[in-house]
Protein backbone atom coordinates (compact mmCIF):
# COMPACT_ATOMS: atom_id res chain seq x y z
CA UNK A 1 0.00 0.00 0.00
CA UNK A 2 1.24 3.27 -1.07
CA UNK A 3 1.73 5.93 1.76
CA UNK A 4 -0.52 8.56 1.67
CA UNK A 5 0.39 11.74 0.05
CA UNK A 6 0.80 14.03 3.30
CA UNK A 7 2.64 11.44 4.27
CA UNK A 8 5.42 12.21 2.00
CA UNK A 9 5.24 15.59 1.97
CA UNK A 10 5.86 15.70 5.65
CA UNK A 11 8.92 13.51 5.24
CA UNK A 12 10.68 15.32 2.23
CA UNK A 13 10.10 18.35 4.37
CA UNK A 14 11.34 17.00 7.33
CA UNK A 15 14.45 15.67 5.62
CA UNK A 16 15.15 19.34 4.18
CA UNK A 17 14.79 20.82 7.36
CA UNK A 18 17.35 18.41 8.66
CA UNK A 19 19.43 18.92 5.81
CA UNK A 20 19.14 23.01 6.29
CA UNK A 21 19.95 23.34 9.74
CA UNK A 22 23.00 20.58 9.61
CA UNK A 23 24.42 22.51 6.84
CA UNK A 24 23.77 25.85 9.35
CA UNK A 25 25.75 24.95 12.58
CA UNK A 26 28.86 23.48 10.00
CA UNK A 27 28.95 26.69 8.81
CA UNK A 28 29.15 28.38 12.51
CA UNK A 29 31.24 26.37 13.40
CA UNK A 30 33.83 25.99 10.54
CA UNK A 31 35.32 29.02 10.43
CA UNK A 32 35.96 28.68 14.51
CA UNK A 33 38.58 26.16 13.52
CA UNK A 34 39.96 26.32 10.38
CA UNK A 35 42.51 29.50 11.35
CA UNK A 36 45.99 28.05 12.22
CA UNK A 37 47.64 29.61 15.36
CA UNK A 38 51.03 30.59 16.69
CA UNK A 39 52.45 27.91 18.77
CA UNK A 40 56.14 28.76 19.47
CA UNK A 41 58.41 31.30 18.34
CA UNK A 42 62.05 32.09 18.65
CA UNK A 43 62.90 34.36 20.06
CA UNK A 44 59.92 33.18 22.87
CA UNK A 45 57.64 35.57 23.69
CA UNK A 46 59.26 38.32 26.55
CA UNK A 47 62.71 36.20 26.44
CA UNK A 48 65.84 37.49 27.67
CA UNK A 49 69.10 37.21 24.94
CA UNK A 50 72.48 37.64 26.21
CA UNK A 51 73.37 37.96 22.30
CA UNK A 52 71.25 39.29 19.04
CA UNK A 53 69.68 36.90 17.43
CA UNK A 54 70.76 35.45 13.66
CA UNK A 55 66.83 34.91 12.93
CA UNK A 56 63.68 34.88 13.93
CA UNK A 57 60.93 31.90 13.34
CA UNK A 58 57.68 31.50 14.14
CA UNK A 59 56.01 28.09 14.20
CA UNK A 60 52.16 27.47 13.71
CA UNK A 61 50.05 24.96 14.39
CA UNK A 62 49.71 24.06 10.05
CA UNK A 63 50.96 25.12 6.73
CA UNK A 64 50.17 28.71 5.66
CA UNK A 65 49.75 30.07 2.64
CA UNK A 66 53.01 31.43 0.83
CA UNK A 67 51.41 35.38 0.69
CA UNK A 68 50.88 38.29 2.21
CA UNK A 69 52.95 37.54 5.40
CA UNK A 70 55.44 39.68 6.82
CA UNK A 71 58.04 39.78 9.60
CA UNK A 72 59.56 42.65 11.14
CA UNK A 73 61.94 43.23 13.86
CA UNK A 74 61.67 47.12 15.30
CA UNK A 75 63.70 48.36 18.39
CA UNK A 76 62.53 51.19 20.67
CA UNK A 77 63.38 53.61 18.24
CA UNK A 78 61.14 51.84 15.54
CA UNK A 79 64.26 50.92 13.09
CA UNK A 80 63.95 47.48 11.60
CA UNK A 81 66.44 44.74 11.77
CA UNK A 82 65.26 42.70 9.51
CA UNK A 83 67.11 41.68 6.29
CA UNK A 84 65.82 39.67 3.48
CA UNK A 85 62.80 37.55 2.25
CA UNK A 86 60.31 35.99 4.37
CA UNK A 87 60.63 32.30 3.85
CA UNK A 88 58.20 29.38 4.83
CA UNK A 89 59.47 25.71 5.92
CA UNK A 90 56.60 23.41 6.36
CA UNK A 91 54.74 24.97 9.26
CA UNK A 92 57.41 27.36 10.42
CA UNK A 93 57.64 31.04 8.79
CA UNK A 94 61.09 32.45 9.36
CA UNK A 95 63.41 35.66 8.28
CA UNK A 96 66.81 36.85 8.83
CA UNK A 97 67.80 39.68 10.98
CA UNK A 98 71.24 42.71 10.42
CA UNK A 99 73.71 42.40 12.69
CA UNK A 100 75.06 44.71 15.12
CA UNK A 101 71.56 44.75 17.14
CA UNK A 102 72.50 46.70 20.40
CA UNK A 103 70.75 46.28 23.80
CA UNK A 104 67.48 47.11 24.05
CA UNK A 105 63.76 46.29 23.41
CA UNK A 106 62.73 44.63 20.07
CA UNK A 107 58.79 43.61 19.03
CA UNK A 108 58.38 41.17 16.17
CA UNK A 109 55.46 42.41 14.31
CA UNK A 110 54.53 39.28 12.14
CA UNK A 111 50.85 38.72 9.97
CA UNK A 112 50.71 35.88 7.82
CA UNK A 113 47.66 33.82 5.87
CA UNK A 114 46.30 31.19 7.32
CA UNK A 115 45.36 27.88 5.29
CA UNK A 116 41.87 28.74 5.13
CA UNK A 117 42.58 32.41 3.91
CA UNK A 118 42.33 34.91 6.85
CA UNK A 119 45.02 36.86 7.60
CA UNK A 120 46.39 36.39 11.56
CA UNK A 121 48.39 38.95 13.20
CA UNK A 122 50.89 39.66 16.51
CA UNK A 123 53.67 41.21 18.35
CA UNK A 124 55.82 38.98 19.99
CA UNK A 125 58.34 41.12 22.71
CA UNK A 126 62.09 40.42 23.39
CA UNK A 127 65.07 42.03 25.18
CA UNK A 128 69.01 42.19 23.86
CA UNK A 129 71.35 42.59 26.95
CA UNK A 130 70.37 44.95 29.46
CA UNK A 131 68.09 46.68 28.20
CA UNK A 132 66.28 48.64 31.70
CA UNK A 133 63.05 49.77 30.93
CA UNK A 134 60.49 48.95 28.88
CA UNK A 135 59.80 51.77 26.44
CA UNK A 136 55.93 52.83 25.90
CA UNK A 137 54.49 50.64 23.35
CA UNK A 138 54.52 51.65 20.00
CA UNK A 139 51.47 51.06 17.66
CA UNK A 140 50.15 47.17 17.94
CA UNK A 141 49.66 45.05 14.55
CA UNK A 142 46.18 45.04 13.51
CA UNK A 143 43.58 43.28 15.63
CA UNK A 144 46.38 41.96 17.84
CA UNK A 145 47.49 42.11 21.45
CA UNK A 146 50.96 41.54 22.44
CA UNK A 147 52.41 37.49 21.77
CA UNK A 148 49.08 36.88 20.72
CA UNK A 149 47.59 35.64 17.04
CA UNK A 150 44.39 36.71 16.35
CA UNK A 151 41.67 36.79 13.35
CA UNK A 152 37.91 37.69 12.81
CA UNK A 153 36.25 34.36 12.89
CA UNK A 154 33.18 35.78 11.66
CA UNK A 155 32.06 36.52 8.19
CA UNK A 156 32.86 40.74 7.32
CA UNK A 157 29.88 43.09 8.75
CA UNK A 158 27.85 40.15 10.15
CA UNK A 159 27.50 39.83 13.89
CA UNK A 160 27.22 36.47 15.24
CA UNK A 161 23.56 36.99 16.27
CA UNK A 162 22.37 38.55 12.93
CA UNK A 163 24.18 35.19 11.00
CA UNK A 164 22.49 32.40 13.54
CA UNK A 165 18.44 34.49 12.08
CA UNK A 166 19.78 34.58 8.63
CA UNK A 167 20.90 31.06 8.84
CA UNK A 168 17.74 30.32 10.22
CA UNK A 169 15.57 32.09 7.85
CA UNK A 170 17.51 30.46 4.92
CA UNK A 171 17.12 27.00 6.52
CA UNK A 172 13.00 27.83 6.68
CA UNK A 173 13.36 29.11 3.47
CA UNK A 174 14.78 25.69 1.44
CA UNK A 175 12.16 23.82 3.69
CA UNK A 176 9.79 25.80 2.42
CA UNK A 177 10.67 25.57 -1.04
CA UNK A 178 11.26 22.11 -0.69
CA UNK A 179 7.17 21.55 0.74
CA UNK A 180 6.32 23.13 -2.17
CA UNK A 181 7.63 21.20 -5.14
CA UNK A 182 7.02 17.98 -3.05
CA UNK A 183 3.28 19.09 -2.42
CA UNK A 184 3.30 19.86 -6.76
CA UNK A 185 4.96 16.84 -8.02
CA UNK A 186 2.68 14.11 -5.63
CA UNK A 187 -0.32 16.44 -6.79
CA UNK A 188 0.88 15.83 -10.44
CA UNK A 189 0.93 11.97 -9.87
CA UNK A 190 -2.18 12.10 -7.96
CA UNK A 191 -3.94 14.02 -11.05
CA UNK A 192 -2.15 11.37 -13.64
CA UNK A 193 -2.56 8.24 -11.91
CA UNK A 194 -6.22 8.98 -9.94
CA UNK A 195 -5.96 8.88 -6.22
CA UNK A 196 -4.06 6.73 -3.97
CA UNK A 197 -5.43 4.00 -2.44
CA UNK A 198 -8.76 4.05 -0.53
CA UNK A 199 -8.20 6.14 2.65
CA UNK A 200 -5.89 8.32 1.55
CA UNK A 201 -6.76 12.50 1.99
Amino acid sequence: MSRPVSGWIRIVTAALAVAAMTSGLLWIAEPAQAHDQLVASTPADGEVLQAPPEEVVLQFSGELMELGGIIIVTDAAEQSWTEGDLAYDDTRARIALQGGMPDGWYEIRWQVVSRDGHPISGIIPFVVGDAGERPSPAATAPGAANGQDSADTREPGVPGAIRIVLIGLAGAVIAGGGYWIASRFLRRRVTQHGTDEPGSP
